[in-house]
Parts: C-alpha cells; sequence; structure tokens
C-alpha cells in the first residue's frame, strides 16, 4: 500500500486528505496511479469535502446539534470508475491542529476532521481476443 498526504483547500478550512493506493496483488507495485488521476480523483470528490465542510460550519453554529454530524461521517463514500474502486470517509481527528504560515493565510484552519480516500485497482479484464479464442467449435 502507497499513502499521499494532500490538503484541499475548502473556504477558510485546509483538509487533511490520506489518499492510500492498493494493488490486487501484492508483488504488484502501487505506482499505477498517475498524479494526474490522483488529483483527478481529488478533483472529483471536493464536491463532498465542501459539502462535508458546509455541514460541519451549519452545526458549529447551532452549538448543541453536534451529534447530527456524527452519523453523516460514519458513512462511506463508494465510487467504481473503469480502472479503479474508490472508498472514502472523515474521520474526526481528537487533536486540534493549527496552520503556521503567511500573513495572508492567517484566517486558514485546519479543519476537525482528515478525509482518508482508499483507491484500489480493479483487476484488469482479458482482451477481447482472449475470449474469442476460447469459444467453443
Amino acid at each position: 500500500m502507497t499513502s499521499y498526504k494532500l490538503v484541499i483547500k475548502c473556504g477558510n478550512y485546509a483538509v487533511l486528505v490520506d489518499l492510500h493506493l492498493m494493488a490486487q496483488d501484492s508483488s504488484e507495485h502501487n505506482v499505477w496511479l498517475s498524479d494526474q488521476k490522483r488529483e483527478e480523483i481529488c478533483m472529483l470528490l471536493k464536491d463532498t469535502v465542501d459539502s462535508r465542510v458546509k455541514q460541519y460550519l451549519r452545526a458549529h453554529k447551532r452549538h448543541g446539534q453536534g451529534k447530527q454530524t456524527e452519523s453523516a461521517k460514519a458513512n462511506p463514500l463508494f465510487m467504481q470508475g473503469n480502472d479503479f474502486h474508490i472508498s472514502a470517509y472523515f474521520v474526526k481527528r481528537w487533536v486540534n491542529l493549527r496552520c503556521i504560515g503567511r500573513q495572508q493565510d492567517s484566517d486558514l484552519r485546519v479543519f476537525p476532521e482528515r478525509f482518508v480516500i482508499c483507491v484500489t485497482k480493479l483487476e484488469s479484464s482479458p482482451p477481447p481476443w482472449v475470449s474469442e479464442s476460447v469459444a467453443p467449435l
């Protein structure tokens, strides 16, 4: 398994992302996903991150209805593309982190949950000529 640490900026929040690449075969190298595909996956899931941050902000404004957001975090998201399967979910961070940086980013805060994305390469289907050659005569 290969892991990458990424950040998705969503409003005034920096959402920390753990991207885990898993191959079907343990001998297979986990560099099968290109940088471009990793960016596409993050962009594909950006709407999910945006909606989670908005949900957090709404619950945070209501002070006391935080239990309502707990059930939303427990439901993982599953997606399947042509070459891979994606499962993603939020995990509560029990340590408060702060952004330290330039003056212009002084309003940037670390989102209190991290976003975990697991990408599994699907088994490739055999080429069409293989199934044709095995067909009964």
